[in-house]
Order: C-alpha cells, then sequence, then structure tokens
C-alpha cells in the first residue's frame, strides 16, 4: 500500500502548477522527516523542466528559514542533471536548493555566475542573495570584488551586511564618494547596523568624508537604535536632535499649513510633484500603483487632507498601526535590524527594511523588541526646497496619475 508522501507525490505531480499542491507536499515532507530522497528521484526521472521547475519551487519553500539542511544522498546526482537543464530557471532553483544541502558544486557555480559580467543581471542578483543568505566560506571576498562592478554593486553592498568582516567598512568608504545616492544610502544604513561599523561611520562623518545630508533621520535613528550611550552622544553632535519636542512639531506643522494654502496649491506643478515622490516616498509608499510596499498604500488614504499629510509626516509616530510598527531584533552575529514583519512562521521572520528584504531564521535572533515607532522618518521634507513640498502635496492630492517630467529629483533626506 502506498505511503501518505508517496500519495501526495503522484497527486503534485499530476495537478496543474497553478494548483500549488507541490508545495503542500514539500512543505509536509521538509517538516515530518527531511528525507527528500523519493521526491528526488521523481524529479530525476522526469524530462518535462516544468514539472521539475514546480517540485524545486516547492522544495525550495519548503526550505525557508534553513541555512543547511543534511545533504540527501541522491542529491549529488540529481544536482550533475539540473545543472546542465536547458531551462534557466530549473538551473537557478538547484543551485538554490544546493546551498542549503552544502553542495560545494552550488556553491562554485553560483560564485561564478554572481561574478560573470556576460550574465544577466536578475541572474547575477539571484546568486548573491542566494550565496549571502547561505553565508558561504569566502563570499566577503568576492563581494568586495563585485564592488567595483556597477551592475551588480547595489546588491553586493547589501549582502555584506550579513559578514562581520573588519574591512568591509574601510571597502565601502574607499568608494563612496562615487556611488550612486542610493547606493550611499544602502552604505549608511549597513554601517548603522553594527557598533564597531557605526564608529566608522561617525568618524567618516567627522572627517567630512560623508556629508552630514547624506545621513538621514532614518539612519540617525538607526544608530541610536544600537543604545550605545558613546554612539548617541557622537550621532546628537554631529547630526543633531533626532525627533523633535511636541511642542516644536506643533509650530513646524502651524508653519508649513500656512505656506500651504489653497493659493499656494494653485502653483504647483503636479509632474514635478510626481519625481519629488518618487525620490522621498515611493521607496515605501505605493501611489498610483507605483512604489513600494513597506507602508501603507496611499492610493485610497485622505490625501487630500492637508491636516493628515501633515501630521503624518511631521509626526509620524502619534499613531501607528501595529502592522507598521517598527520591530527590533538583536541577532546574535551582532546586528541590529529594523524593520517592519512582513511574514512570520515557527522558524523564521521576514522582515522588511528600508532597503532589503530579510529572512530572519529565529534560531539566529537574540532578542526582540517592539519600538512603537513608525518606519516613517522624521525630517523628512527637511532637505526638500519650499517649491518642492508645494508640488508633492498637491501631486498627493491629485485624483489621479500624471506624467512625470523630465526635472532632476531632489536629493533625499
Amino acid at each position: 500500500m502506498p505511503t501518505l508522501s508517496t500519495l501526495m507525490i503522484g497527486l503534485a505531480l499530476a495537478m496543474p502548477a497553478s494548483a500549488g499542491f507541490e508545495h503542500v507536499f514539500v512543505l509536509n515532507a521538509a517538516d515530518a522527516s527531511n528525507k527528500f530522497d523519493p521526491l528526488l528521484v521523481l524529479i530525476a526521472n522526469s524530462d518535462d523542466s516544468r514539472a521539475q521547475l514546480d517540485l524545486l519551487v516547492g522544495l525550495r519553500e519548503g526550505l525557508v528559514g534553513r541555512r543547511t539542511v543534511q545533504m540527501p544522498t541522491a542529491w549529488p546526482s540529481l544536482f550533475s542533471k539540473l545543472s546542465s537543464s536547458p531551462d534557466a530557471s530549473v538551473r537557478a532553483e538547484a543551485m538554490s536548493i544546493g546551498l542549503v544541502f552544502g553542495d560545494p558544486k552550488a556553491a562554485e557555480a553560483l560564485e561564478r555566475l554572481a561574478n560573470d559580467s556576460a550574465a544577466s543581471k536578475p541572474e547575477r542578483v539571484r546568486a548573491v542573495r542566494d550565496l549571502a543568505q547561505a553565508r558561504t566560506t569566502g563570499l566577503p571576498r568576492l563581494l568586495k570584488s563585485l564592488l567595483d562592478d556597477k551592475s551588480i554593486r547595489s546588491e553586493a553592498i547589501r549582502a555584506l551586511a550579513s559578514f562581520d568582516d573588519s574591512e568591509v567598512p574601510k571597502a565601502l568608504l574607499q568608494r563612496y564618494p562615487t556611488l550612486r545616492a542610493d547606493e550611499k544610502a544602502e552604505v549608511l544604513g549597513l554601517l548603522a547596523t553594527r557598533r564597531p561599523w557605526a564608529n566608522t561611520l561617525l568618524d567618516a562623518l567627522e572627517a567630512g568624508a560623508i556629508a552630514r545630508l547624506d545621513v538621514s533621520a532614518s539612519h540617525a535613528r538607526d544608530l541610536l537604535a544600537l543604545k550605545d550611550p558613546a554612539i548617541s552622544a557622537r550621532v546628537a553632535k554631529l547630526w543633531g536632535v533626532v525627533r523633535p519636542t511636541p511642542e516644536g512639531r506643533k509650530a513646524l506643522i502651524e508653519t508649513y499649513r500656512a505656506k500651504l494654502g489653497p493659493e499656494s496649491l494653485k502653483g504647483a506643478d503636479l509632474s514635478k510633484g510626481r519625481a519629488v515622490f518618487k525620490s522621498v516616498c515611493a521607496n515605501c509608499h505605493k501611489l498610483f500603483d507605483d512604489g513600494g510596499d513597506i507602508g501603507p498604500e496611499l492610493t485610497g488614504s485622505q490625501r487630500s487632507n492637508l491636516d493628515y499629510f501633515l501630521t503624518n509626516v511631521l509626526d509620524p509616530n502619534a499613531s501607528v498601526a501595529r502592522d507598521y510598527q517598527v520591530k527590533v531584533f538583536a541577532m546574535e552575529d551582532g546586528r541590529i535590524l529594523s524593520g517592519i514583519v512582513k511574514a512570520e512562521d515557527d522558524r523564521s521572520v521576514t522582515l522588511r527594511t528600508a532597503t532589503d528584504t530579510l529572512v530572519l531564521p529565529k534560531s539566529e535572533v537574540g532578542e526582540r523588541k517592539e519600538s512603537g515607532e513608525s518606519m516613517m522618518p522624521e525630517g523628512l521634507l527637511n532637505n526638500l526646497k519650499e517649491d518642492e513640498v508645494r508640488d508633492l502635496v498637491a501631486y498627493l492630492a491629485s485624483p489621479s496619475q500624471v506624467n512625470p517630467l523630465n526635472v532632476p529629483t531632489p536629493a533625499r533626506p
């Protein structure tokens, strides 16, 4: 009589990809026994790349949150077959799974792919992400070499965050003057996650190697989250007060309200307002199907209500829904990470930070706490000119999307 697992494998192979049944099987098989050989043999015996891909995707998703799993006996021969598949998606899934199984051939293949300037950017990005998740030996050296490759540099910067390597700050700061604005923000966010790196960042800030205006309110908050009195004192001295007093915020709201009356908004340029939104808001918020998903969707909010806008932007922590409160994680490897929890199960937490989405194995979380604060940084309007604030407010209140103009985008705070 067939076992339950055998029946589920057969059903998974018979079901169409849209059914997603193979995912159910893999998760159950992984959680119950970690005996993958029957499934791997079925994949090996199939010449249908679609069926292979469906089962490989399910297997990979079943392994989410695990850095290493003992290699099944059937894996080496299967990887040899899959790595020569004409289907690039099959090859990619095989390499990702091979890393979790500790297959050195999979690691070598991914390192070659990450370093291959002739490969497509999506393929290289996935290779770097997989390698970073597995924390393969020697990866920091490869990542530091990729800092000079403009097409993959941003991903290399993000991946370096996982490694407590004393040479990382030096490598990043040497290249800092040549980085794009978004890459500079990535570097500053990374350096604010570890105490030794934070002091290097503040040294560079003190020496003028990093412009004070490059350090946003979000970066300053991350530095304060390290809970190091010496670092906090340096932040206050070099950067300024992170949060104004309640009285100061009230006065600031009144100042902006007076400047943004109906007559002022009549002269706004909505296209320029969209450019400002793209620069300072779209990383976190979506409006008219354009933007990120860290913060709330703005299309249906009280966008035309000036008081609503000013209160949420100038005093973002006045009212924060639980789903958008920042959670702070002290990792066992020394990092302090903060962001919004997007998903969670028994093994892992998916954390959306200001710059990346991270899957954190719960076994590697030392401490976790709720900050009660919003991901919306304070001081968001500080670096904007008056006409940029006016254009942004008018664009946010517009009933429909507008076409952008080819105008310089303002610096992000």
